[in-house]
């Protein structure tokens, strides 16, 4: 069992205390329904085991052979690294840096990175600097992009099948294999528990409280890396990680990277991919004209996700971020400028109910013996705690929120 702890929902923001949790549960965010926490059963030793047959698999496919093209006689074999070796002697060498970053360096360093960490938390004496190593690990998975490669394996192979011929080797086998291993490794890890047992190491970035906050007040913000609740402008005492509120000047930042992603989308699918030569004549080909060749192969579930990763998933994700910045975020301001108000107004209401209930040092008058039924009220009066400031907050973000509502449906 978990034990309970309060958690930021990285989806809309809103904290709440996530109750302990046996094996295979999940809890979710109240209002947006986004994924808090969910644990595993057996979450270390099982991606211990899932992380080394990934690093066996890799090593395989970087050392066997890829494909065998044959064509009047002629037989090349292919390896993995062919590639970007064959993109260097072209002069294509940033092409070739990116291709063996996100194809063999980023998943080695995650998969090592994962198996230097479960071994470390098994040992008797720990392996040195488990948090960093976790962290690196988990921020180069997401730079490895084995499905992609494998994508454009499965391409390669329908294009050049109807010029030359070819065979695959043991190394796309062992791709595949390693891009199932790999995902139900993910799928298999708990990183909340691994960050606890490092925590119960004692390898944490400063020494760590002993009793956790559970109720969220002002100023606390989550960390990204590990989604341990501390104090924003500071540095997660966990993992090391700055903690911040906001990204700095996010929605400009967003804006242009949505401009220049909507001006790059149209050569990128306007212009040719590749263009194969054969016999002295070659004709180019964009990815519009790869999809019609995959149909053409009746390869329709290739042709299919090509189609929906090259095509449709940019235009919806540009077209998202678009509305969502252009309609949303103008409501968020207005709620928030409102709910700033409404902050003041509090502050200030309970700034004058402290000094009216301060007597001064003039007052004096007489106090008459209060009956029984007038001192049984003032005892159930004194016991009752007036609302926080927190509980004003929440009413009135409440009170806001319903606000927003009625106006959006008018």
């Amino acid at each position: 069992m978990t034990h309970p702890e309060l958690r930021e929902c990285f989806g809309c923001g809103l904290f709440q205390l996530v109750p302990s949790l046996g094996p295979d549960m999940r809890a979710d965010c109240v209002r947006c329904g986004t994924g808090l926490r969910r644990t595993r059963r057996d979450p270390l030793n099982r991606c211990l085991a899932l992380s080394a047959a990934a690093l066996v698999l890799f090593a395989v496919v970087w050392t066997a052979m890829l494909m065998q093209v044959s064509t009047a006689g002629i037989v090349h074999d292919s390896t993995l690294a062919s590639g970007p070796l064959e993109l260097v002697r072209f002069g294509l060498w940033p092409l070739a840096l990116v291709v063996v970053f996100t194809t063999a360096l980023a998943p080695f360093a995650k998969h090592a990175g994962m198996l230097y960490v479960l071994i470390g938390l098994r040992t008797r004496r720990p392996l040195p600097r488990l948090g960093r190593v976790f962290l690196f690990s988990r921020r180069m998975g997401l730079w490895a992009m084995l499905e992609v490669l494998m994508l454009g394996v499965f391409v390669a192979y329908t294009k050049l099948g109807d010029l030359v011929h070819v065979e695959v080797g043991a190394a796309v086998m062992a791709l595949g294999a390693l891009t199932i291993v790999a995902l139900w490794a993910d799928t298999a890890l708990d990183p909340d528990a691994v960050w606890e047992a490092i925590e119960r190491r004692g390898q944490t970035h400063a020494p760590m409280p002993e009793d956790r906050p559970l109720v969220f007040h002002p100023g606390m913000v989550a960390c990204e890396a590990c989604g341990l609740v501390g104090e924003h402008d500071t540095d997660c005492l966990r993992c090391g990680s700055a903690l911040h509120p906001r990204k700095p000047d996010s929605l400009n930042r967003t804006w242009a990277m949505i401009f220049a992603a909507a001006i790059l989308y149209i050569p990128a699918n306007a212009y040719p991919v590749l263009t194969v030569v054969q016999a002295g004549a070659g004709q180019p080909s964009t990815i519009i004209d790869g999809i019609e060749e995959l149909l053409a192969s009746h390869m329709y579930p290739l042709a299919i996700l090509v189609f929906f990763a090259s095509v449709l998933v940019p235009i919806f994700k540009l077209a998202g971020l678009a509305i969502m910045l252009t309609v949303l975020v103008p409501m968020v301001y207005v709620g928030w400028n409102a709910y700033g108000e409404s902050v003041s107004r509090i502050e200030a209401a309970t700034s004058d109910t402290k000094g009216q209930n301060q007597p001064g040092p003039a007052e004096s008058a007489p106090v008459a013996a209060p009956s029984p039924a007038t001192t049984q009220q003032a005892s159930q009066d004194a016991t009752k705690e007036p609302p926080s400031l927190y509980q004003r907050l929440q009413d009135e973000a409440t009170k806001l929120t319903q606000k927003l509502r009625e106006r959006s449906v008018g």
